[in-house]
């Protein structure tokens, strides 16, 4: 078989300093490998399959490679494995080699995850499928619905791709996951998971700077506003939908409102659209322009100002044609920037000695027609008319409006002569009962009086024919004018020199009512080219030019201006005309909405944008109903201008016209105008159907519901809602009048207030109308429509869930939450506001928290719950003090009128109580060179009680300046915030001893978890940098650097976390490393809580130096009462802080001088004024404080100390009458001196051995007595038994493991007996004497005489060759110190203060018989007695019938012990009578005598047994039985063996059938034994309990 290649690795990994491949994989077959690497060696592989060179060693310099060739060899198709190792050094690695057999394999993802889609939509994802193999591989997809694969099926060549497309379309808003299955050539079917997701669309429109929409309601519509923007601008708005569902959505819009939706319809989201149009507002300078008197052939110029005061852009373009107009404007049109004035210059050339006056409109784009009156007047040589003025032209308008500018001058100056008019305020001709109307100024420019019969008052000259329209060749058409009046007019035409259009005749008289026929002439002067002109005539009274001066003012009338356009053009026929550039505003329009019989008016722009002028004619034959103006013409190149079209649209339908535009007289050249319009009638549709439903609503209370009406119309209408009287108070609305928009809902809040507790049924009625645009519009037809409302008035009360909340411990200066719940059960919602009264209790001042604020906060103080429901407000409370806070809540119901009812109501009542983080000191123990201290002095030198008060208390407010750990000082001694400072006094011991360790419990027992932390100065000090360091240091701050730095005092841990009952020990150590004493502050800090500077003190004296620690030099004896006849001892404890014994006395001559001033009395007393403290031990010195006076003692007594410091101690003590104090006198009893904890808690390392009391308080007793307390000691070690040695002077045990002390007693006994050996044994130097035997000898010992004459080089030269042999040394015990604490008091003492403790010390004889014991006690035996009243226990149902009739026959003869002793006399007496009977025979005789024997007998038995009783010797042995027996029943107890506290167990007997005698024997025989045998080990627990307390026993020495 030919050798293969293998494939090169991609990567190679650097093993030893050696790159190199992982593996060598062969696919191929062959494979050729390089190894750059150091010196190193290599091994063949292991198999035949693969070869390489003979193993060698290769030696690499840095950079170089060597190629080591690796051969494959097969010798079957199977997969092979084997593997190469290298060797560099002391480091080895190794190369795997692998060959594999190709295969069918397909690369895929695990899982797909398609984008999330709604229902009925879809969506893609695309993952890639590689063929890693080398052979073409098919496969085939089985996809589930609803995913589709594309594609489902192909083949992949080897090492190819292939991108598979997965569209998920589902039908559902569901949860879509499923399993793709892919089967491929050659290989078994591989599953991939596809998770797939489609969620529930849900979309809200919100539009910025808006109130977004919350719901889906009609009256929650977002609503867009445009506001006010220019006509024919266009302005965008953004709104903002957001998908909630997170899929794609399709917008559906009708008219002024957008619903927003989704694909199937399932989330709908409404977008009100409310835009107004804002046009330019344009105003003229002025409404007239007077040219005054201008001498023919001349001309005058004038000024005319338009001013543009919106921002909006417009056009405008003046109504003339100022080539053929005396008028001449050199602007007549253009544009009219926002905000921007423009000054036109109008220049008045007459032609003719007449006067002159035209109204020329001024159109505006998207705004009503201004008008200005230009008059001016032409003198001639021959011809002066009269001078026509402004305040002639107010009249003149006057004057038409009524109707009588139909008459010439002089017969109006002859009516007003005769009275028949009459002038009014302004001078004006007035007629009786007659008002001027208004015209609108669309309808005056389409009715402008002379052109048109559709105004409402007739023109007073008219033409028959306005507009001309004049082919190629030179035409003329006639037209005739007719005069209305009742006057002549003269008609005089405007004619300009070179004008193509001619009228003829130019000039002449029109008699009243009559018409004369004129004719217009087009001569065009060139060909192909295109014409049109606008000519101008006045018409004015004959009478004004020749008799105006025999006229009043006030009758003159100026001329009238009359017009006709006329085009033409000079186009050959057949010629192509010119083509028209032009833009139009819009090929459709739409008039505005009106009612039917009104006027609608709408304006067309038409721009000419080339560079030829473009005549027009628009051809309203085929839309009658449209009135075009004007409708012929002709457009400069770059002019504009507008077209006016009005019309009166018929109800019932729409109406569409098509205005064709006729172009260049040409038919090729057509535009087409669609315009739309339609008559409307007013409607508005109610919500509901005319019907509105409020909630049941609470009296006096006030409801509000929404309601919608819509304006039906595309025109605005003016609404009002009409209420009856009766019915207003209950029922509003508002707004209650205003304007609807077109196609608009509007939704009106109504609000009912029931008055009374009964149901509703109001009717109100909307009346609307046009909203007129008329100042003084009449007759205005109104609509009416009905809306019922029905509503309910009801009562209602709110209720708490829990009518009590307590918020438990809260930190003060924190909160805690609670949920308020808040229910209303009635039918109605109510509206409410919550009032909080708060209530502080506790140890303070009433007056001063009387001031404090309320800390409840609620969430909501104010709000509605709704019918039948509840809501959840949040309360917050925030005690500011560690009292006791209740805050009753009450609440008011809200009414319209009142604001809230007269009274408030009870709702509920939360409680608080603020607290402060705290812990306490449970148990200390001290170990190290302080392990002979015991517990209580341990706790008076860390003043332990002293800091659980402090820790009780509540912290300052300069202590909550830093409520937590803070570095906040640059000073080495930081400033201290706490007023409290404590002595943390670890004692003293010789220099290089172990450290004084003291452990301490620190137990969180509030409900808060508390962080406590121990700083030292070098934790509060701020770090500096380098520079501001000033490198000053005072004694005090250098000492605290020296200790800190030395680490002198530990403490571990420093801080701590505690949970409410937690507990945790932390380690406090000082190290004798140094002489002198030590001082150290240390802040106690609790995060949120207390400080407490503790400074830590430590003595370190020399190793042989006499030294008693004195921690203070002052002290308080416990108080006395006077009058005391035998004062309590009390101890002072001296402390031997060396290592070395100290002997001590006290000198007595201050006590001996007190007692001389106190009448011989010792105040004073010392008990043991000398003797000796081991060391590191403490010794109490008793004491007797015996005051005479209720007064403060105090004394300096020295103590001295042989051969080490005296001390002068001030000893006090406080006297005090105990019937004057009366229930405050301090307490007597030995439970208030007991304050340290008397169980330890915390185990000291190596412990094993545990006392269960380390305080036992034996208690108040009297003299003579003996008391017995039981406790024990655990030995822990499951292993080691342990030895222990009471010392009673100490009250400490000794605690040593047996194995190590009998290991010890072994070794001192064989250190002894060689110690004996070497003193008697000697050594013999003589060379030549022979041993018999050779022994080895064992090394000398130390302390032979032998040793101690040897000489101090051999001495060193045996210590170090290991020749000496030491005494053992006694294994260190561990100490255990257990106090113990009595009172001993007189028995008359005892008596006064104790009463009923009496009866547990001393028995009362109340017979007169001595011999008399406690089993003859009455109470004894009835306490007995009752002990058989107890239920059977299980194993008494086990006796045997002999022991029960034993119990039965001892229960008899206890029965009758009573009777039989009551009677013994009387049976003396009668038994001596029979005897002394000589009647009686003789066998009654002997009977006789044999009964009083037996009697006597049984006399003397009595009498034994009572002088037994009596002796000591049995008080003290049946003393001892009780005591064993309860010692035996508590050990069982604490072993677990016995449980004291269980409840007796009875085993019932199964029930059977005895016959009748047998079922009365048994019953018989049960009934004693239910009474008898009730002793149960709780029952005989119980009952030695009481035998021991009545018999007292002593086995301890009780310590006063």
């Amino acid at each position: 078989m030919p050798e293969r290649c293998g494939r090169l690795p991609k990567r190679m990994n650097c093993t030893c300093g050696i790159e190199v491949a992982k593996e060598l994989v062969w696919e191929n077959w062959e494979y050729v490998w390089k190894v750059s690497s150091l010196n190193y060696l290599y091994s063949s592989p292991s198999s035949k399959f693969f070869t390489t060179l003979f193993p060698q060693s290769i030696s690499l310099n840095p950079g170089m490679s060597f190629c080591l060739p690796v051969t494959f060899h097969p010798t079957e198709k199977c997969e092979y494995n084997d593997s190469i190792w290298f060797e560099l050094g002391d480091s080895s690695f190794q190369v795997l080699l692998r060959a594999t057999l190709p295969g069918y394999a397909l690369e895929m993802p695990d899982a797909v995850h398609l984008p999330t889609c709604g229902a009925c939509d879809s969506s893609e994802a695309i993952f890639q499928m590689k063929n890693i193999s080398m052979y073409p591989t098919s496969f085939s997809w089985v996809v589930p619905e609803p995913f589709q694969f594309n594609p489902a099926k192909g083949t992949l060549n080897a090492g190819s791709r292939c991108t598979i497309k997965v569209i998920f379309r589902p039908y559902g808003a569901l949860v879509y996951e499923d399993i793709a299955t892919c089967k491929s050539t050659g290989e078994e079917e591989s599953t991939k998971s596809i998770c797939l997701r489609a969620k529930y669309p849900h979309i809200l429109v919100k539009v910025p700077e808006n109130m977004q929409q919350i719901t889906q309601h009609d009256d929650t519509q977002t609503v867009l506003d445009f506001g006010c923007i220019a006509v024919g601008s266009t302005v965008e708005k953004h709104i903002e939908v957001f998908n909630f569902g997170i899929c794609n959505t399709v917008g559906i819009t009708n008219v002024d409102y957008f619903y927003v939706g989704t694909t199937g319809n399932t989330s709908k989201s409404i977008l009100k659209v409310v835009g107004s149009s804002k046009g330019p507002l344009v105003s003229l300078e002025k409404s007239l322009v007077d040219f005054g008197c201008v001498n023919l052939g001349k001309s005058a110029t004038c000024t005319l100002e338009l001013k543009n005061f919106s921002d909006v852009t417009t056009y405008y373009q003046f109504n003339t044609d100022c080539s053929h107009s005396v008028f001449v404007i050199d602007q007549p049109q253009g544009i009219l920037d926002g905000l921007t004035s423009k000054t036109l210059s109008v220049t008045f050339h007459p032609m003719q000695p007449i006067n002159y006056y035209r109204r020329l409109a001024c159109l505006i784009q998207y705004q009503d027609p201004l008008y200005v009156n230009m008059i001016g007047t032409c003198h001639s040589e021959q011809i002066k008319p009269g001078i026509l003025k402004p305040q002639h032209i107010d009249l003149y308008q006057i004057n038409m409006a009524r109707g009588l500018t139909y008459y010439p001058p002089d017969d109006l100056s002859t009516m007003l002569s005769e009275k028949k008019l009459t002038l009014d305020q302004m001078g004006a001709l007035l007629q009786k009962q007659q008002k001027p109307p208004l015209i609108h100024p669309l309808a005056e420019y389409f009715n402008d009086t002379f052109s048109s019969t559709d105004s409402s008052l007739p023109p007073h000259v008219s033409i028959d024919v306005q507009e001309f329209v004049f082919s190629s060749a030179t035409q003329s058409c006639p037209f005739s004018m007719t005069n209305h009046t009742m006057g002549k007019v003269s008609i005089a035409w405007v004619c300009t020199a070179n004008s193509v259009f001619t009228i003829s005749p130019q000039a002449c008289d029109i008699p009243p009512l009559k018409s004369t026929a004129f004719r217009v002439t087009f001569t065009p002067d060139k060909t192909n080219a295109l014409y049109g002109a606008e000519l101008e005539c006045f018409a004015s009274y004959k009478v004004s030019f020749h008799y105006h001066r025999l006229f009043e003012d006030c009758t003159l009338c100026p001329p009238w201006c009359l017009t006709i356009r006329v085009t033409g053009h000079s186009f050959q026929p057949g010629l192509t005309h010119f083509i028209p550039k032009y833009t139009l505003q819009s090929p459709r329009m739409v008039f505005l909405p009106v009612f039917q019989g009104e006027t609608t008016y709408q304006s067309l722009l038409f721009q000419n944008i080339g560079d030829l002028p473009i005549t027009y004619k628009l051809d309203t034959e085929l839309c009658p109903d449209i009135t075009v103006k004007p409708s012929v013409g002709i457009i400069p190149a770059g002019a504009r201008q507008f077209f006016m079209l009005k019309t009166v649209p018929q109800a019932g339908r729409i109406h569409k016209h098509i205005l064709p535009i006729l172009l260049n007289a040409s038919e090729k050249y057509i535009q087409e105008v669609t315009l739309l319009s339609a008559a409307e009638k007013p409607k508005i549709a109610l919500e509901g159907d005319g019907m509105l439903f409020f909630k049941p609503t609470c009296l006096y209370g006030l409801s509000q519901r929404s309601y919608i009406i819509k304006n039906m119309n595309r025109m605005p209408m003016n609404f009002e809602w009409k209420i009856y009287s009766d019915d207003s108070q209950v029922l509003s609305v508002a707004p209650t009048s205003g304007i609807i928009q077109p196609n608009e809902c509007l939704a009106q809040v109504w609000s009912f207030l029931p008055l009374e507790e009964m149901r509703y049924t109001i009717t109100a009625n909307l009346l609307f109308w046009r909203a007129s645009e008329k100042p003084n519009a009449q007759a205005i037809k109104k609509t009416r429509l009905t809306l019922k409302i029905f509503g309910e008035g009801c009562k209602g009360v709110i209720t708490a869930e829990q009518p009590v909340i307590d918020l438990c411990d809260v930190l003060v200066g924190d909160c805690q939450s609670c949920d308020l719940v808040l229910l209303n059960k009635d039918s109605c919602s109510l509206d409410f506001v919550l009032e909080v009264d708060q209530e502080i209790s506790g140890p303070c001042d009433p007056e001063e928290v009387n001031d404090d604020p309320t800390v409840l906060d609620l969430e909501v103080s104010k709000g509605t719950i709704p019918a039948r429901s509840k809501i959840i407000i949040r309360a917050t409370g925030r005690p500011s003090r560690r009292l006791n806070y209740s805050w009753s809540i009450r609440y008011h119901i809200l009414d319209l009128w009142t604001s809230q009812t007269e009274e408030s109501m009870p709702l509920c009542q939360i409680k608080a109580r603020g607290v402060y983080p705290m812990i306490t000191v449970t148990d200390a123990r001290s170990s190290g060179s302080s392990k002979g201290i015991s517990k209580r002095h341990l706790w008076k030198l860390f003043s332990l009680d002293t800091l659980n008060s402090y820790l009780q208390r509540d912290p300052t407010p300069s202590e909550l300046i830093y409520r937590v750990p803070t570095r906040h000082s640059i000073r080495r001694c930081p400033s201290v915030f706490t007023p409290t400072v404590l002595n943390f006094n670890f004692g003293a011991a010789p220099l290089g001893s172990e450290p004084s360790s003291v452990l301490l419990m620190f137990e969180n027992k509030e409900t808060i978890p508390v962080k406590w932390t121990f700083l030292f100065p070098a934790d509060q000090q701020i770090e500096l940098e380098y520079w501001a360091e000033t490198g000053e240091f005072d004694p005090a701050e250098l000492n605290a650097m020296s200790i800190q730095e030395n680490k002198l005092f530990t403490v571990s841990p420093k801080s701590g976390f505690l949970f409410p009952g937690q507990q945790k020990s932390m380690q406090l150590s000082y190290r004798h490393d140094f002489l002198g004493i030590s001082r150290l502050p240390v802040l106690l800090k609790l995060s949120h809580g207390r400080e407490i500077l503790l400074n830590f003190i430590g003595v370190t004296i020399e190793k042989d130096r006499h030294y008693v620690y004195f921690t203070s030099n002052k002290h308080t004896f416990a108080p006395v009462a006077i009058g005391s006849f035998s004062p309590p001892k009390q101890i002072y404890e001296l402390f031997n802080g060396g290592a070395a014994p100290v002997n001590y006395y006290i000198d007595l001559e201050p006590l001996r001088v007190m007692e001389e001033e106190n009448f011989n009395h010792p105040i004073f007393k010392c008990l043991n004024p000398s003797g000796q403290i081991p060391p590191g031990r403490a010794v109490h010195i008793e004491w007797i404080f015996s005051p005479l006076e209720a007064k403060m003692y105090e004394v300096d007594v020295p103590v001295h100390i042989i051969g080490g410091e005296s001390a002068l101690i001030s000893f006090c003590g406080v006297g005090y009458n105990r019937k004057l104090l009366g229930e405050s006198a301090p307490d007597r009893t030995t439970s208030a001196l007991f304050s340290v904890p008397p169980v330890q808690k915390v185990p000291l390392p190596d412990q094993v051995v545990f006392l269960s009391e380390e305080q036992v308080s034996i208690g108040d007793i009297p003299v003579y007595s003996k008391t017995t307390r039981i406790f024990f000691l655990y030995n822990t070690s499951e292993k080691e038994k342990m030895h222990f040695t009471w010392h009673n002077t100490s009250e400490m045990s000794k605690v040593t493991s047996k194995h190590a002390l009998a290991q010890y007693k072994r070794e001192l006994l064989e250190w002894e007996k060689e110690k004996d050996r070497q003193f008697t044994e000697f050594s013999i130097t003589d060379k030549n004497i022979k041993t018999s035997s050779p022994s080895k000898t064992l090394p000398p010992i130390s302390r032979t005489s032998y040793v101690r004459r040897s000489h101090k080089s051999l001495r060193r030269r045996q210590r170090a060759a290991g020749m000496l042999w030491k005494k053992p040394e006694a294994p260190d015990p561990f100490p255990l110190h257990l106090a113990v604490l009595a009172r001993s008091h007189s028995l008359e003492e005892f008596e006064a203060n104790f009463p009923s403790e009496l009866q547990k010390h001393y028995i009362y004889r109340w017979e007169p018989r001595k011999g008399k014991s406690l089993l003859d006690d009455p109470p004894f035996q009835q306490s007995l007695a009752e002990t058989l009243s107890e239920p059977v226990p299980y194993f008494c149902q086990m006796q045997s019938e002999d022991s029960y009739r034993t119990l039965t026959n001892q229960e008899d003869t206890n029965a009758d012990y009573d009777e039989s002793m009551s009677t013994h006399s009387d049976r003396s007496v009668q038994s001596v009578t029979f005897n002394k009977d000589p009647k009686l025979p003789i066998t009654d005789r002997q009977s006789v005598e044999m009964q009083r024997q037996e009697f006597i007998h049984q006399e003397q038995q009595l009498e034994l047994k009572e002088n037994i009783k009596r002796l000591p010797e049995f008080c003290n042995l049946l003393e001892e039985i009780f005591l064993n027996t309860l010692q035996n029943i508590m050990r069982e107890a604490n072993s677990g063996e016995l449980v004291l506290t269980s409840r007796p167990r009875v085993i019932a007997l199964p029930p059977g059938t005895p016959n009748r005698a047998e079922s009365a024997r048994t019953q018989c025989r049960s009934k004693p034994c239910r009474k008898r045998t009730r002793t149960s080990p709780q029952s005989q627990t119980q009952q030695l309990l009481r035998v021991s307390r009545w018999c007292p026993n002593n086995t301890t020495q009780p310590v006063n």
